[in-house]
């Protein structure tokens, strides 16, 4: 029963109803406004200072969206961080380390040099990034200003960027980079439960930046946000890399990732699955990429893979006749030693190209 909702639900968001569940589509819109007007009052409150933001003793960029789903902030997170890196700033990312274990309590995932958690204590996202961010600190906490202040003790950071900070009001940030899918900014433009939007749209005005992700599949893009002239802004794409997994382990139990070119895939038959915010994109971005998808896989968002899904995917791709299975990067670190029942695996990630132009944005990051 409870699954049968959430299929419905996630249905009417996805404007897939067609219609035929008005009750539910009535009910959700109750909800949305009650929602909506809570969000609006914690926002007053945090901007007259009924409720306390906080500073830290270091420079603060917060990078979120406005809706639910992948418009590429784990990415960006990865991008300025090795900007800033790569410009001898001390960093430190905090996440909130989504349905890790971590998550309530706080803790360090990465202290730059050894992994310290699994994903599931820190989350998916995290673990990726601890992986990817060599030199860099990754902590998760829900309290963000606690777990910066354990940054500071602990890595002194010139910067810390919180991933997906951007409705976290009670930590103030130095600059506030809100990211929107240009296919759809604000999804069906309502709130949830029945819609994507986790703010009112007015929430985008606290953008010093804004960057429109996935550009390239937009030929003219709007302006959606009324003094946008007043911010920064840029367009952005997902360029897709691939990976192959290689024969060393880590101490993490993940095997190496051994970059390859697409071209080397071209045309060839595979079977891909995922579980992130945005399959279909996942998908078509392997299809522009050049290779030939005999099927797919869909599961939910952060989902937890059983020894019963991985023997599905493995028939699964028996029954097409595919070379290979294909799944996300973050996929393949929430398996982690799991991925072991998959192998030769294909591991498709993300690179986001910031444009107009990208030195500019570099400038602006450097500028902080």
């Amino acid at each position: 029963m409870l699954k049968t909702l959430q299929n419905r639900i996630r249905d009417i968001i996805e404007e897939r109803d067609q219609g035929r569940w008005p009750k539910t589509q009535a009910m959700l819109g109750i909800v949305s406004k009650i929602y909506g007007a809570a969000m609006r009052l914690r926002a007053k409150f945090y901007a007259q200072g009924i409720l306390t933001t906080h500073r830290l003793p270091c420079k603060v960029i917060s990078i979120g969206n406005l809706t639910v789903g992948g418009t590429g902030k784990t990415p960006m997170t990865v991008y300025v961080a090795r900007r800033l890196q790569q410009q001898r700033k001390k960093v430190v990312v905090i996440s909130r380390g989504y349905k890790g274990a971590a998550e309530k309590d706080g803790g360090v995932v990465s202290d730059g040099q050894h992994i310290l958690m699994g994903p599931e204590q820190a989350g998916d996202e995290p673990y990726m990034m601890a992986h990817q961010l060599l030199g860099i600190p990754v902590l998760v906490g829900r309290n963000r200003y606690q777990s910066g202040q354990r940054a500071i003790k602990e890595y002194n950071p010139d910067v810390i960027i919180l991933d997906d900070g951007y409705q976290h009001l009670s930590l103030h940030r130095d600059l506030n980079i809100l990211l929107l899918d240009a296919r759809r900014p604000f999804g069906n433009m309502r709130l949830l439960p029945g819609g994507k939007l986790r703010e009112p749209i007015v929430a985008a005005q606290r953008a010093d930046v804004v960057v429109y992700s996935r550009a390239g599949e937009m030929p003219n893009l709007p302006v959606v946000i009324e003094d946008a002239a007043c911010r920064q802004q840029y367009h952005s794409n997902h360029v897709s890399i691939f990976y192959q997994t290689g024969s060393s382990v880590h101490s993490s139990n993940i095997r190496s990732l051994c970059p390859i070119e697409a071209a080397s895939l071209a045309g060839q038959p595979v079977f891909a699955f995922s579980g992130i915010a945005d399959n279909d994109a996942f998908f078509q971005s392997l299809s522009r990429s050049g290779l030939l998808i005999k099927g797919v896989q869909s599961f939910d968002d952060h989902h937890v893979y059983q020894r019963t899904d991985l023997e599905a995917i493995l028939r699964a791709k028996h029954e097409v006749h595919a070379q290979w299975i294909v799944t996300s990067e973050k996929d393949y670190y929430r398996l982690s030693a799991r991925a072991e029942v998959l192998l030769p695996l294909i591991v498709a990630g993300i690179q986001i190209m910031v444009h107009d132009p990208m030195a500019s944005f570099d400038r602006l990051i450097s500028a902080l």
